[in-house]
């Protein structure tokens, strides 16, 4: 900070000899008999300036004067270890150079305001993941969920432009692929492109545009990405009032009938009675299907010969601080909307529910963000490890297809056969830890222990239980 506040006191001082410097052409040559070449050779011999591999500036070599305005600015930005002598020739340098200067001060003042509007993060993500779950009624070991094991790769892309101190358009693009039996897939996606406004029309945040469909909860409604809808925030005292609302990209051929542009919906309060303890109370919609067919099980949800057509609930939500531990739970009470079951196979129920329940001694910040969306350690902190355990049951429906916010997140589904890809109708113990290993870069190891909840709704699977293992490196950048 203090070069950078000497540099732009300079640079404004010498800016009022601008005038009288109007006449030297700038990419004119610096004459070799000039007292400049001296004086930088000095500042190379004491550090100040980078010269040759002798430490000399070599000023036999004639420079423009714009270059060796450049010299001057390297100069200014290492003054504060200059002694009193380099000070003196410093500032006799930038007096001599002023009209360089200040052209170039302009240059650098347009290039890192256009730098300041414009933010680009990534994040690289190479996993291995290993099951040892059979997928359903095919013989046990015949085909495992994943074909056993997989390695797999994701790359997010994270661009932010500032349109001005209080609006935000953001992109996000996704690619990512697996290898496995000798099979490779690959696909690059948009996953957000979205305009995010602050202290706006009344209202402390409008999101626009493809966004992740927002929590309720603690996630166990959540999507991370890929959803196109509009979100609203305010405060008012200690109360936070969210709604939501958006088309879910829900793959017609993931419901039978198949259905485009399915919407859901959301409104939510939260408070904090402590600073240790927070509430939230949520209402949810969604026109989005359940419908499978009788012999294949989408992955919107497991379940077999049944469906309903609407849904909507309640969602109860706390987290409680103990010391450095956070415990988080979630309950969601859900009623289905146009149930219908195929002759042989069990009507879903009418009000499937779902809970949660996540300890950890990491990061988590409420509301909104917490494991899988966000990480629980600090990735700039090196050294910093935490850890979490989980466990959550879920009804078949209590969730809205296709917005399960606590998928395994890499498993494969196998059309013809129900999978653990999701979390309807299944109840899950998980493990987590994650160790930032260096700067920007995480370690995580995580299991998860997963058995259907409800057979009557799979007619001819089995429950054996298994479980699933990953280890996974993140990159920032």
């Amino acid at each position: 900070m203090k070069k950078l506040t000497y540099l732009i006191l300079v640079l404004f001082l010498f800016s009022f000899a601008s005038v009288a410097f109007a006449a030297e052409n700038p990419f004119g040559d610096v004459p070799t008999n000039h007292w400049a070449y001296s004086a930088v050779n000095k500042l190379a011999n004491d550090g100040i300036v980078d010269g040759y591999s002798d430490k000399t500036f070599r000023g036999n070599n004639t420079i423009t004067r714009y270059e060796m305005a450049l010299v001057v600015v390297n100069a200014l930005k290492k003054v504060d270890k200059a002694n009193d002598e380099d000070k003196a020739l410093i500032n006799k340098l930038a007096a001599e150079f002023a009209g360089e200067l200040k052209t170039l001060g302009a240059e650098v003042k347009a290039i890192k305001e256009k730098q300041d509007k414009l933010t680009i993060t990534g994040d690289l993500q190479l996993g291995f993941h290993y099951d040892s779950i059979p997928s359903g009624n095919e013989a046990a070991g015949t085909k495992r969920l994943n074909g056993s094991q997989k390695f797999t790769f994701a790359d997010k892309n994270f661009f932010t432009y500032k349109v001005n101190d209080k609006t935000f358009v953001n992109l996000t693009l996704e690619m990512g692929g697996d290898q496995h039996i000798g099979n490779t897939t690959a696909a690059v996606k948009m996953t957000g492109a979205s305009a995010m406004m602050f202290d706006t029309m009344g209202l402390d945040m409008i999101w626009a545009g493809r966004q992740p469909v927002h929590d309720i909860g603690i996630g166990l409604i959540a999507r991370p990405s890929n959803a196109d809808g509009i979100f609203f925030k305010k405060t008012l005292g200690n109360v936070e009032a969210t709604t939501y609302i958006a088309n879910v990209n829900s793959p017609a051929y993931q419901t039978s009938p198949p259905q485009t542009n399915p919407v859901m919906g959301d409104f939510q309060l939260g408070t904090r009675l402590s600073d240790n303890f927070g509430l939230r109370a949520g209402y949810y919609w969604s026109s989005i299907n359940g419908s499978t067919s009788d012999t294949i099980a989408y992955t919107n949800g497991n379940f077999l010969g049944t469906s309903f057509q609407k849904s909507q609930g309640l969602d109860l939500s706390a987290d409680y601080k103990i010391g450095n531990l956070t415990l988080l739970a979630e309950y969601i009470n859900t009623t289905l909307v146009d149930r219908t079951a195929l002759a042989g196979y069990t009507m879903i129920p009418k009000n499937p529910k779902a809970f949660a329940l996540f300890l950890t001694n990491g990061q988590v910040t409420i509301p909104h963000t917490t494991w899988p969306a966000s990480d629980i350690v600090d990735h700039k902190t090196v050294g910093q490890s935490a850890w979490a355990v989980g466990y959550f049951e879920c009804d078949a429906g209590a969730v809205p297809p296709y917005v399960n916010g606590w998928d395994f997140q890499w498993n494969k589904n196998y059309v013809g056969s129900p999978s653990y890809e999701q979390q309807d109708n299944t109840k899950t113990l998980f493990l987590l830890y994650q160790k930032v290993i260096a700067k920007n870069t995480n370690l995580q190891l995580a299991y998860w222990h997963v058995k259907y909840k409800d057979l009557s709704l799979l007619p001819g699977y089995t429950n054996a239980a298994g479980s699933l293992y990953q280890v996974k490196l993140d990159f920032f950048y």
